[in-house]
């Protein structure tokens, strides 16, 4: 690929240092990938700093080195921000190829997963194929790979939509998470559309403040292709959404939607049962019933941000009725399994006071009987969150069984006490740090007509102690347990 800095870095360059343009191999950032004729970009990362391994580059056959600080004779370009230009270069070295497909960025708090699965489960049933990428998969078109975070590395990305678009893919829906916005892992991507899904606590353990992580979410929207093109699709039911959608105004093409009288497209007349929910959408000129086999009034949140990113594309409403109409099925998201006795058990990936509020208040709404939660949190992330777990359980379930989730290199009983910290004096808990035992304490629990939530995991295939991941899955040991009962 050939590369001419100045005129793809533009701005971000502060001088260039011998005869560079030409012809490259690769863009890497990982010094042990460096081959003859790559170009090594030195990125500051969380854990280790990429200048720290630029003679190792240029020993391996680094042709030219982009950094912050070039050091004295190297043959390179000096950038003032190199997370920046190497979101640039790869783009560039993998045929821009968001420039041939219609890319969908969701980002927000919750149900980032959820949405990006309904975009692409839309655009599918009508006739424009898509992609996804997502925190649990990566789908580009015949071939699946396994994710293996939210969202991709800069050279990951592009190289995934590249492999889209030579798959015959017309669009693709995709997570745009916090940390990746921050880190400019996007950086220079044009986007056709974005959503805000909600915005609430979370991640403070690496932004420090809600306000830093409510400016690294709003990097998002400067990604949309133009102001006459790309849109920004905004739920304004939770205060940051209505701050996002009024700061955006002027600067894009903005469409908000929620239950409150401002918002563009209005939600109402929800109704809900275990099986599925309804609900109208309507704004000053149209009315639409909307049904889905999703429950929860977070989930025709998500679906509306997903019908209106379909429906500004130019699908003919009907159409995308229908499609979203049909049995969707999102792995790890209140995924619903039905025991001998008919009581219903959940798996979900709720693992924030907001997410699993919301799940709890929409399965206390569906359930005749109790209803029984077992979560837990991750270690080695934001400890402040975890009491407000617990005071939002406590506040909608019947029963808490308190657990182990990913306790990372933390000891799993100081989460728990965390977690009970804010869990009232009469509510009604058991301890278990063992989830195993956890989940199957809940299935023992239950009689007919409870229902029972395992939340924190979700998809996960794995429980992470001492920086060890063991198998572990909620649905597989929920399996077990039921099998148990016969």
């Amino acid at each position: 690929m050939y590369f001419d800095f100045k005129q793809l870095l533009g701005d971000l360059v502060e001088r260039v240092n011998g005869d560079v343009n030409g012809e490259y191999t690769s863009v890497v950032c990982d010094s042990r990938r460096c081959v003859g004729g790559s170009v090594f970009v030195a990125v500051k990362g969380v854990v280790c700093d990429g200048h720290d391994f630029i003679d190792q580059a240029l020993l391996s056959g680094a042709r030219a080195i982009v950094a912050e600080k070039l050091p004295s004779g190297a043959a390179g370009v000096e950038v003032n921000d190199s997370a920046a230009a190497n979101a640039i270069l790869q783009r560039h070295f993998y045929g821009t190829p968001d420039e041939k497909l219609a890319l969908f960025g969701v980002t927000g708090t919750n149900g980032k997963t959820t949405s990006v699965y309904l975009i692409e489960h839309i655009l599918n049933s009508c006739a424009i194929p898509c992609g996804l990428l997502s925190t649990i998969e990566w789908k580009l078109g015949s071939c699946i790979e396994k994710s293996n975070c939210t969202t991709p590395d800069s050279a990951t990305l592009y190289r995934l939509f590249a492999s889209m678009k030579e798959s015959e893919l017309k669009a693709a829906a995709f997570e745009l998470s916090s940390h990746a916005l921050h880190q400019k892992r996007a950086h220079g991507i044009k986007l056709r559309g974005a959503i805000l899904t909600n915005i609430t606590r979370d991640h403070l353990d690496y932004h420090g403040t809600f306000e830093n992580y409510f400016q690294a979410k709003k990097i998002c929207f400067s990604k949309l292709l133009d102001p006459d093109c790309g849109v920004a699709v905004i739920n304004v039911d939770d205060a940051g959404g209505l701050r996002m959608a009024r700061e955006l105004a002027g600067f894009c093409r903005v469409v908000t939607f929620g239950s409150i009288p401002e918002a563009d497209w209005i939600i109402s007349d929800y109704s809900s049962s275990i099986e599925g929910s309804s609900f109208t959408l309507k704004n000053y000129c149209s009315q639409y019933s909307v049904k889905t086999s999703l429950s929860g009034k977070y989930n025709a949140e998500n679906l509306t941000g997903a019908i209106l990113l379909a429906a500004d594309l130019g699908i003919p409403f009907q159409d995308i009725l229908t499609a979203v109409a049909d049995n969707i099925r999102v792995p790890g998201r209140l995924e619903r399994y039905i025991g001998p006795s008919g009581i219903h058990y959940f798996v979900d990936y709720a693992h924030t006071p907001d997410a699993l509020e919301r799940v709890l208040t929409t399965l206390k709404s569906d359930v005749r009987g109790k209803l029984i939660a077992v979560f837990g949190a991750g270690g080695d992330r934001d400890r402040g969150k975890r009491c407000e777990m617990g005071r939002a359980a406590a506040k909608h379930a019947d029963m808490l069984i308190v657990t182990s989730d990913n306790p990372r290199s933390e000891n799993p009983q100081s989460i728990i006490e965390d977690i009970v910290s804010g869990i009232p004096s009469y509510t009604k808990y058991e301890i278990e740090p063992d989830r195993s035992k956890a989940i199957r304490l809940a299935v023992a629990l239950a009689r007919p007509g409870d229902a029972v939530l395992i939340s924190g995991k979700g998809h996960e295939d794995y429980q992470e102690i001492m920086g060890i991941k063991h198998p572990f899955s909620d649905a597989v040991e929920l399996g077990k347990a039921l099998e148990e009962l016969k």
